[in-house]
C-alpha cells in the first residue's frame, strides 16, 4: 500500500516563495502595462510602497525555521496595504491561496482551511476569475482535498473535486486531467478501487495531459492493482513510469517509485530484492533531509522482518515508524501501523498490548468505513453529470432558438425559399459525392489489406517451395552423388578416367549443396524475433486502432528457444486477431518482459471486453490456452463487459535455452 505524504503535487518552501514572487510580478506588470481588468486595477504611484512592503517582508526569509510563518506576515502586510485601496481588492483575494498553504505547511490545518475556503469563495463569486486564473483555482482546489484527505473526509474532497470539474465547464483539458488524478487517488483512500482505477484512466484518456500526469496516473494504477493484489499487472505499471521518475533532476520521485515495487515484492514474498530498493530509497532521503517517507520505509523493513521472523526488528522498525505516521500519515498509513502492531503482540503472546492497538486500528476502520457517505458521492456525481448535460441542453437550445429565428427570415418570402432550396440542394450533392468518396476510399483500403494478405501468402507459398526443392536436392540428388562417389572410390583402378568422373561428381555434390542452400528463404537469419514481432503487430494497425509494443530485454528475449519462439509468435497473433476482430478497441498495449524465472507477457486493451464464462468455450482462446499449457505456463484473463480485457501469461525460464 502506498502512502500519498506530500508526495503527489506537495508544494515545498521554495516553491511558496516563488508563488508569492510570481504573484507580485504579474501585480507590478499589470501595472506597467496599465491593464483594466476587473482583477487588477493597479496605479503606478502604488508600486513604490508595495516594493518597500515586499522587501522588509522578505527580510525575514532568511531564518530557515520560520519560513512559512515570514511568507505569512510578507503577505498579510501586503493586504493590509491593498485594503486601503479599494480597486486592490480582487489583487488582495488572490493571496489567500498562498496564506492557506503556508498555514498547510506548518500543520495549522483549521487556519489553512479558511484561507483556502476564501480563496474558492473569490473564484466561485467573481465573473470569469475561474477562466482567467484557472491554474490558481486548481491549486486552491488541491490544497482544500489534501486537508479533507488527511483528516479522512474524502467524501467532502470527492465533492469539491466534482463541482471544480463542473466550474471548469469543459475547458483546460490539461487541468481536468489533473483533477481526475486527484480524484483517482482520493477514491484510492476510500478503497473504492474501482473508481480509482476508472479516474486514473479517464485523465490518461485526455490527449492534453503532461507528462507527469501521464506517469503519475500510471503509478496510482500500479497502486490501484496492488490493492487489488494483481502483483503483475501492478509491477509493470511501476516499471512503465521508472525511466521517466530516474530522468527528473529530483530522484524522490524515483525512490518513491522503486518503494512501490519494493511492496510488490514483498506480497511475492522476495524479501532481498524489496530490502535492496527500499535501503536505497532510505540512503537517498535521509541524505537530502527528506522525512516525509521515512514511516514508510520502516513500515516496510518491519513487512521484511515479519517475513524472516525476526521479531526483536519487527518491533524497533514499527516504533521508528510510529512518530513519523501519527504526526504526518494518513488514515491509511496508521491503520497498516495499528495492524502490524497488533499483529506482533499476538505473535509473542501480549494480549494486554495486542488490545490497545486493536483499539486504535478499530477506530480508524471504523471511520473508513464510515463511508456510508459514498452514497453522498453517488449522488453528487449524478449532479455533475447532469449539470453538463444541462449545459449541452442550453446550448442546443439556443442554437435552436437562432434556426428558428433564421427559418422565420426565410419564409418571409419566395425569393428565399428558393435560394434556400437551391443551397440545400448543393449541400446534398456535395454530401453524395463526399459520401461517395468516402465509400471508395473505404473500398480501397479493403483492397489494399487484401492486396497485402494475397502477397503474403504467395511469399509463403514461394518460400515453402523453396524449402520443399531445397530438401529434395538436399535429401536425394546429393544423397545419390554420395553414394556413387563411394561405389567408385571403393574400385580398385587407378585409371585416370575414374579419377576425373570421381573429381566431376565432387563438383556436382557441391554444386546441388550450395543450390539447395541458397533456396532457403533468409528472413529468419536477417531479422530477429523481437523485428519479427515488430512487423506481425504493425500490420494490425490502423488509424482506428494503436499498439503500443514494448519488449525488455530485447537481446535475452531474441536468445529464447526457437520452440518458444514460434508459440509466442503464435500466442500474440490470435490474441492481436481477436482485439481486431471483436474488442472494439482503440488502443491496446503489448508488453514482454523477461524476469529472473520467468517470462511475463501483458496484453491489455480497452475494448468492449467479454464475460469469461460465455467466451471461454472459444476456440481461439483454447488454442491460446494449449499453447501455454506446452511452454508450462500459466494464464490469466481478466475482463468484464465494457472494461477492456487483460491478459497475462507468465511462462518458466526453465524452458527456455540457447537459439537452435
Amino acid at each position: 500500500m502506498i502512502v500519498m505524504n506530500k508526495k503527489h503535487f506537495s508544494i515545498n518552501k521554495n516553491r511558496l516563495v516563488f508563488y508569492l514572487l510570481s504573484l507580485f510580478m504579474v501585480i507590478h506588470l499589470s501595472c506597467k502595462k496599465e491593464r483594466k481588468t476587473p482583477f487588477l486595477k493597479i496605479k503606478k504611484e502604488d508600486i513604490k510602497i508595495m516594493d518597500s512592503i515586499m522587501i522588509a517582508s522578505s527580510m525575514k526569509r532568511y531564518n530557515k525555521n520560520k519560513q512559512y510563518d515570514s511568507i505569512i506576515i510578507a503577505i498579510k502586510h501586503l493586504n493590509s496595504f491593498m485594503k486601503t485601496r479599494p480597486y486592490l481588492k480582487n489583487a488582495s483575494n488572490m493571496t489567500f491561496y498562498v496564506i492557506g498553504e503556508a498555514y498547510r505547511k506548518l500543520d495549522k490545518l483549521d487556519s489553512a482551511a479558511v484561507y483556502f475556503k476564501k480563496a474558492i469563495v473569490f473564484f466561485e463569486i467573481e465573473p470569469n476569475a475561474i477562466d482567467e486564473f484557472t491554474w490558481d483555482y486548481v491549486d486552491t482546489v488541491y490544497g482544500i482535498i489534501a486537508i479533507d484527505r488527511k483528516t479522512g473526509n474524502y467524501d467532502k474532497a470527492i465533492k469539491t473535486l466534482y463541482k471544480a470539474l463542473v466550474n471548469l465547464n469543459g475547458k483546460r483539458p490539461d487541468l481536468r486531467s489533473r483533477l481526475y488524478y486527484y480524484l483517482g487517488y482520493t477514491y484510492w483512500y476510500s478503497k473504492n478501487f474501482d473508481k480509482a482505477e476508472e479516474m486514473f484512466r479517464k485523465a490518461l484518456q485526455i490527449p492534453q495531459k503532461t507528462e507527469y500526469i501521464k506517469h503519475a496516473s500510471y503509478t496510482g494504477l500500479g497502486d490501484v492493482f496492488l490493492s487489488k493484489n494483481k502483483l503483475d499487472s501492478s509491477l509493470y505499471y511501476f516499471e512503465k513510469t521508472t525511466p521517466y521518475y530516474k530522468g527528473r533532476e529530483s530522484k524522490s520521485n524515483f525512490h518513491n517509485n522503486e518503494l512501490n515495487k519494493a511492496e510488490v515484492f514483498i506480497k511475492k514474498k522476495e524479501a532481498t530484492k524489496a530490502k535492496k530498493l527500499i535501503l536505497e530509497a532510505k540512503s537517498y532521503y535521509l541524505k537530502n533531509d527528506n522525512f516525509y517517507n521515512m514511516g514508510r520505509i520502516y513500515l516496510l523493513l518491519a513487512e521484511i522482518a515479519f517475513i524472516n521472523k525476526e521479531n526483536d526488528s519487527i518491533l524497533s522498525y514499527l516504533e521508528k515508524a510510529n512518530p513519523f505516521i501519527e504526526k504526518n500519515g494518513s488514515y491509511i498509513s496508521k491503520e497498516q501501523l495499528y495492524y502490524n502492531f497488533s499483529r506482533y503482540y499476538k505473535e509473542i503472546n501480549k494480549p494486554t498490548l495486542k488490545k490497545k492497538y486493536d483499539i486504535k486500528l478499530n477506530k480508524i476502520i471504523s471511520s473508513l468505513d464510515d463511508l456510508k457517505k459514498r452514497s453522498l458521492v453517488d449522488v453528487y456525481e449524478l449532479k455533475h453529470l447532469n449539470e453538463l448535460n444541462e449545459f449541452k441542453i442550453r446550448t442546443q437550445e439556443e442554437h435552436l432558438q437562432l434556426k428558428e429565428k433564421q427559418n422565420r427570415w426565410l419564409i418571409s418570402g419566395l425569393l428565399f425559399l428558393f435560394l434556400l432550396m437551391v443551397l440545400l440542394f448543393i449541400l446534398y450533392k456535395k454530401w453524395s459525392k463526399t459520401q461517395k468518396k468516402l465509400t471508395s476510399e473505404k473500398v480501397n483500403t479493403l483492397i489494399e489489406s487484401q492486396k497485402v494478405k494475397t502477397i503474403q501468402s504467395h511469399l509463403d507459398g514461394q518460400n515453402n517451395e523453396r524449402k520443399r526443392i531445397a530438401k529434395d536436392l538436399h535429401d536425394s540428388i546429393s544423397g545419390n552423388l554420395a553414394a556413387i562417389k563411394v561405389k567408385l572410390t571403393n574400385i580398385e583402378s587407378d585409371s585416370e578416367n575414374i579419377k576425373t568422373i570421381i573429381s566431376n561428381i565432387d563438383d556436382t555434390y557441391n554444386e546441388v549443396r550450395q543450390i539447395s542452400h541458397n533456396l532457403l528463404p533468409k528472413e529468419t537469419e536477417l531479422q530477429s524475433f523481437t523485428q519479427r514481432l515488430d512487423n506481425l503487430i504493425n500490420l494490425y494497425k490502423t488509424k482506428k486502432l494503436h499498439i503500443e509494443f514494448d519488449v525488455f530485454p530485447i537481446e535475452e528475449i531474441n536468445n529464447m528457444h526457437i520452440t518458444i519462439q514460434v508459440e509466442i509468435y503464435k500466442i500474440l497473433q490470435e490474441l492481436i486477431t481477436n482485439i481486431t476482430k471483436h474488442a472494439k478497441a482503440s488502443e491496446a498495449v503489448i508488453n514482454i518482459t523477461a524476469h529472473e524465472s520467468f517470462l511475463n507477457i501483458l496484453v491489455e486493451d480497452n475494448g468492449t471486453g467479454f464475460n469469461k464464462n460465455k467466451i471461454s468455450s472459444g476456440i481461439g482462446l483454447q488454442n491460446i490456452s494449449s499453447r501455454v499449457t506446452t511452454l508450462k505456463g500459466a494464464l490469466e484473463i481478466d475482463s468484464s463487459k465494457g472494461k477492456g480485457t487483460t491478459i497475462t501469461i507468465n511462462i518458466p525460464k526453465q524452458n527456455n535455452g540457447e537459439k537452435d
